[in-house]
C-alpha cells in the first residue's frame, strides 16, 4: 500500500529554562486509505505532532518530510514556500480542531458550505454527511448556541465534506460521554473507509481509538538529564 505521508528523525524542543520538553519522532508513516491513531499522556507532543503534520509547526530537525496526494503529486515539504504550504492545506488536507475552530459569526451550515466554496476536487454529498452525523436539527445555529460535542460534529463535518487526502483529528470526541463518542467514531472512520482519505487521529484513551485504527503509535516519556524526552513509536500489534 503507497505512503501518503513519511517523517523520519524529526525533533521538536519546546518549553523555557524551567521547563523543557523535545519530542522525537524516529519514523511516523501513513499509507493509502489508512486509520493511524496516536495516543499518549497530555502534554506528550500529541497536537504539536498533528500541527508539524499540517505544516503550522516546522521542526527543529528533520530528516524526510514527504507528501504523495492522490494525484501522485509528491512534495518534500521542506522546499515548499508559503504559497505552495497554503494550496496543500486548503486541497489536501482537513484539521478537526479539539474545539471545533468553527467561525463564530458563521452558521453551523455556513462553516461547512465555506470550505466547499475554497476546496477545489472532490467533495462529499452534504446532505448525505449532515444525516450521517446527525446534525441537521441544529444546522442554522451559530457556534456559541452549541454545545461542545455539537460543535465537533459540526468540525468532523466541515472536514468529511472536503473528501481531503489526509484528515487530521485532535481529541474529535473530547466532549461527548461514551456512547456519542463510539457512534461518532463509527461515522467518522466509516466514511474515511468509503473514501480515498486516510485518518490520523490523536486520542488518550486507547480503549476509543483501538477498534477502528489500522496501526497505532503511542509517545513514551522519560526524563533524561533533568529534561523531559518524549520519543513515538508505532506499537508492535497492527490491526491493518
Amino acid at each position: 500500500m503507497p505512503s501518503k505521508l513519511i517523517i523520519t528523525d524529526a525533533e521538536i524542543k519546546l518549553g523555557d529554562s524551567d521547563s523543557k520538553i523535545t519530542i522525537r519522532i524516529p519514523k511516523f508513516e501513513l499509507r493509502q486509505n489508512e486509520i493511524v491513531a496516536v495516543i499518549g499522556s497530555n502534554g506528550c507532543g500529541k497536537s504539536t505532532l498533528l500541527d508539524m503534520i499540517a505544516m503550522l509547526y516546522k521542526p527543529d530537525e528533520i530528516g524526510e518530510f514527504n507528501y504523495t496526494f492522490r494525484n501522485d503529486e509528491y512534495s518534500h515539504v521542506e522546499q515548499l514556500d508559503n504559497e505552495e504550504i497554503s494550496k496543500i492545506r486548503r486541497n489536501n488536507i482537513a484539521y478537526i480542531l479539539q474545539n471545533g475552530g468553527l467561525l463564530e459569526f458563521l452558521t453551523l451550515k455556513q462553516n461547512i458550505s465555506l470550505v466547499k466554496k475554497l476546496k477545489k476536487g472532490k467533495q462529499a454529498n452534504f446532505d448525505q454527511v449532515i444525516s450521517e452525523l446527525g446534525i441537521g436539527t441544529y444546522i442554522n445555529k451559530k457556534p456559541m448556541e452549541l454545545s461542545g460535542g455539537q460543535r465537533q460534529k459540526g468540525a468532523i463535518a466541515r472536514a468529511l465534506i472536503q473528501e481531503p487526502d489526509i484528515i487530521l483529528a485532535d481529541e474529535p470526541t473530547s466532549a461527548m460521554d461514551t456512547i456519542s463518542a463510539i457512534n461518532l467514531m463509527t461515522s467518522l472512520t466509516n466514511r474515511v473507509k468509503c473514501s480515498d482519505s486516510s485518518l490520523i487521529i490523536v486520542s488518550h484513551d486507547l480503549s476509543l481509538v483501538n477498534d477502528y485504527a489500522n496501526r497505532v503509535y503511542r509517545f513514551c516519556v522519560s526524563q533524561v538529564n533533568g529534561e523531559t524526552l518524549s520519543v513515538l513509536n508505532e506499537e508492535a500489534c497492527h490491526r491493518g
